[in-house]
């Protein structure tokens, strides 16, 4: 019933608004005779919703009587879509808060887990690196922090946390190309494994894992490493199935791009 009588309101108010809204385009005189006007068509308004409630309840009543209960019925319908409106739009509303407040909870439990294995995988990479340092361009770190990356030691993404160590490059000179990035992941990997078999890293128990389509994938693998001018980023990470699903899209999505043409590869930092 709220919307007939805002209905009803808004005719009836409607000259007075107009009046009010355009008095500035006239003289004074002008604004007196326009609110003259304005007060006459309301009554006008008034009056002849009043008029015709009266004629319709003396001559028509059944007439009367059916408009009230169509606009009772089609209030009462739009009282309930509007209700109905404003429950989903909360439980929306809730549902949307719940799963933030989901979101951020997992964050930081990730955030927990990737501070306390950070030592450890900072070992690993310490100590592979101090042996295959020269073979992927490197220099042979000699203390741990050298190979720590101050601005973050990790980032946490989609369930997955990538620990990020720098290595500093022999020969600054030097542009790797992504092939050759590919091949120092290639070596590096494989030194992993073979450490990892060998047992030198016994906090880390199984050294490989079998994901959901069938690939061996390490306890700690090598996911990227970058060129930064003066020094490397290397990126590596635990096994998990998080980790399997993007490792295997990131497969296929090179296969597609191996499979199609050859197009060269941009670099900003290449070196004529």
């Amino acid at each position: 019933m709220m919307w007939f009588i805002e209905g009803l309101k808004n005719l009836i108010t409607f000259p007075a608004k107009w009046f009010w809204k355009h008095r500035k385009e006239y003289t004074k005189w002008q604004q007196i005779l326009l609110l003259a006007g304005t007060a006459s068509g309301i009554l006008l308004i008034i009056g002849s919703i009043i008029w015709l409630i009266l004629y319709l309840g003396s001559n028509y009543p059944a007439y009367l009587v059916i408009i009230a209960f169509v606009i009772g019925v089609f209030s009462l319908a739009k009282y309930e879509m509007e209700k109905k409106e404003t429950e989903n739009a909360q439980q929306s509303s809730e549902q949307t808060m719940m799963y933030a407040q989901e979101q951020y909870q997992m964050q930081m439990q990730m955030q927990d887990q990737a501070v306390r294995a950070y030592p450890v995988i900072r070992k690993i990479m310490y100590q592979t690196l101090k042996s295959v340092a020269e073979s992927v361009g490197g220099n042979v770190p000699r203390l741990l922090t050298e190979i720590e990356v101050p601005e973050g030691h990790f980032i946490c993404v989609n369930s997955i946390c990538f620990y990020q160590f720098k290595l500093a490059k022999a020969d600054i000179r030097m542009s790797y190309m992504r092939e050759e990035l590919q091949e120092f992941e290639r070596i590096l990997q494989t030194a992993i494994s073979r450490k990892i078999q060998a047992g030198e890293f016994p906090t880390l128990g199984t050294g490989t894992f079998l994901d959901a389509y069938g690939n061996v994938l390490d306890a700690v693998i090598i996911d990227i490493i970058e060129d930064m001018d003066t020094y490397l980023i290397i990126q590596a990470v635990f096994y998990s199935p998080a980790y399997a699903e993007y490792w295997r899209q990131k497969q296929i999505n090179q296969q597609s791009v191996y499979s199609g043409a050859v197009i060269p590869e941009e670099r900003w930092d290449n070196r004529v």
